[in-house]
C-alpha cells in the first residue's frame, strides 16, 4: 500500500501543476511558459542525478523508452498550455478533458501487451469519457 502515498504525491503535483498556468494565462505564450517550465525541471533533474551518482542505468539498452516518454511529456505539456493560453476563463474543460489521458495509455496496454481490463474498469472509464464529453460539449466555447 506504499505505493498510494506516491499516487498521492504524483496526483497533488499534477493537480498544482494543472492549475499554474492558468495564473499565468495571457502573460506568457505557450512557447515561453514551456521554457520557464524546464528550468523550474532542472533542479529536480539534478537531484535525481545526485540520487543516481550521476550514473543513470541503461534498462538493459531500452534507454530510449524513457526519452521516449520524456518527449511525449514535454509535448503534451506544449499542448496542454497553448489550449490553457486559448481557454479564456474556461479552465475546468481544459484541465478534465486533458486529464483522459491514461484511457490512451490503458487502450494501447490493451492492445499491444494484453493487458485485461475487467468490467469495473471498463465502466469507470466509460464514465469518465461521458464526463468529458458533457464539460467539453457544455461548455462556453462549445457554445460559440
Amino acid at each position: 500500500m506504499e505505493y498510494l502515498y506516491w499516487v498521492a504525491g504524483a496526483m497533488l503535483a499534477w493537480g498544482v501543476w494543472g492549475f499554474f498556468p492558468k495564473l499565468g494565462a495571457g502573460r506568457f505564450d505557450n512557447l515561453s511558459w514551456m521554457y520557464w517550465s524546464w528550468m523550474g525541471a532542472m533542479p529536480v533533474v539534478g537531484i535525481c542525478l545526485y540520487q543516481l551518482r550521476y550514473a543513470p542505468g541503461t534498462g538493459e539498452g531500452l534507454w530510449y523508452l524513457p526519452m521516449l516518454t520524456g518527449a511525449c511529456g514535454l509535448s503534451g505539456g506544449l499542448m496542454y498550455y497553448k489550449a490553457m493560453t486559448l481557454c479564456g476563463t474556461n479552465t475546468a474543460t481544459v484541465i478534465v478533458v486533458s486529464s483522459m489521458y491514461p484511457v490512451i495509455s490503458v487502450a494501447l496496454s490493451f492492445i499491444f501487451l494484453r493487458e485485461k481490463v475487467n468490467f469495473g474498469q471498463a465502466a469507470g472509464i466509460a464514465l469518465c469519457l461521458c464526463g468529458a464529453f458533457v464539460l467539453a460539449y457544455f461548455s462556453p466555447q462549445a457554445a460559440k
